[in-house]
């Protein structure tokens, strides 16, 4: 995990934490590649992350945000 990945998933969390109003979720590295996995202690679940940038949608564009995130992180993996 980069040091911008690692900072991106504390932002995460403190987000989500603040927002469950308890230190309900955590983050770690993942041995499959991923950058990193968000842990919810309560729910005893992970969440794999991909962080990616997503060009700004042109005036025109057809496809919505949510294809081009997709397709971003296709092209990364």
């Amino acid at each position: 995990m980069r040091s911008r990945e690692a900072l991106s998933n504390w932002l995460l969390c403190a987000a989500l934490n603040s927002d469950a109003g308890a230190e309900r979720y955590n983050f770690t590295s993942d041995p499959l590649g991923s950058d990193g996995i968000i842990y919810d202690a309560d729910e005893k679940a992970s969440h794999p992350t991909e962080h990616v940038m997503v060009p700004k949608l042109r005036a025109g564009d057809a496809r919505g945000i949510e294809a081009l995130v997709v397709q971003a992180v296709k092209q990364k993996q």
